[in-house]
């Protein structure tokens, strides 16, 4: 094989073609070694500690043997930059203001919609960045994994809709309330999915390890997202309440 073809690559070939060895050539096809199944275990063990400190945005402070300043210095930027995004998150809050005072419930189904959003888009985003690193997804497959996790959050935010919807009409006698958060959990877990799953997607197809769509960053975006429908829908339906 090439001595140009990423190390990765060379694991998949390996397990593919359930190889032993595979040898390993310069552009003159002047044979420079060769790459073992065990110093493949080695590179995928490495790669897969990169791909979790990516996701879980603890890139390169995974070792448990760095002080806490060396780990600090590594997972300050993305909870900085996180932070920041948080900022956004109050904005939109901030923006809807009239809406809370008009009926200060709907405060208290902030958290579910903020955690519901989050807890989705981070499935989708294990199944899509699991996908890309097995190689399972392949370019006329994109559109399928971005229909399955559509259809899959429809159905989960069906589920929740109408629990939610039912629990909050038994406990507050309120059955509109009850219907905007149920509509709002239904719109909010149908489109993190979607973004879940197309965020490390895109991030791919810009020749970027789509693992850094971390599951602090998708969560975060769709805390964003799901705020924004929840007091879209809650703010519409005012006269209701």
């Amino acid at each position: 094989m090439p001595d140009v073809m990423d190390q990765e690559e060379v694991g998949k070939v390996i397990q593919k073609y359930d190889l032993l060895a595979v040898p390993v050539v310069s552009k003159q096809n002047h044979l420079l070694g060769i790459v073992t199944v065990d110093d493949m275990m080695d590179i995928l063990e490495a790669e897969t500690t990169e791909d979790f400190g990516e996701i879980s945005a603890t890139k390169g402070a995974t070792d448990i043997h760095i002080g806490s300043f060396s780990a600090a210095k590594k997972r300050s930027p993305w909870i900085i930059a996180l932070m920041f995004f948080g900022l956004l998150t109050g904005g939109i809050i901030g923006r809807f203001e009239d809406t809370l005072e008009s009926v200060v419930l709907l405060a208290a189904f902030i958290p579910m919609i903020m955690d519901s959003a989050g807890n989705v888009g981070t499935q989708s985003l294990a199944v899509s960045v699991r996908g890309l690193a097995l190689g399972t997804i392949e370019k006329n497959s994109v559109f399928k994994i971005i229909r399955r996790e559509l259809g899959t959050g429809i159905w989960m935010g069906l589920a929740c809709m109408i629990i939610i919807t039912i629990i909050i009409s038994l406990l507050y006698q309120h059955p509109a309330l009850g219907l905007i958060v149920g509509v709002s959990i239904f719109c909010t877990l149908s489109a993190s999915a979607v973004i879940g799953a197309v965020v490390p997607l895109l991030i791919h197809k810009l020749k970027f390890d789509p693992a850094i769509a971390s599951g602090p960053f998708i969560t975060t975006l769709n805390d964003i997202i799901g705020l924004l429908i929840y007091f879209t829908i809650a703010t519409s339906f005012l006269h209701l309440l």
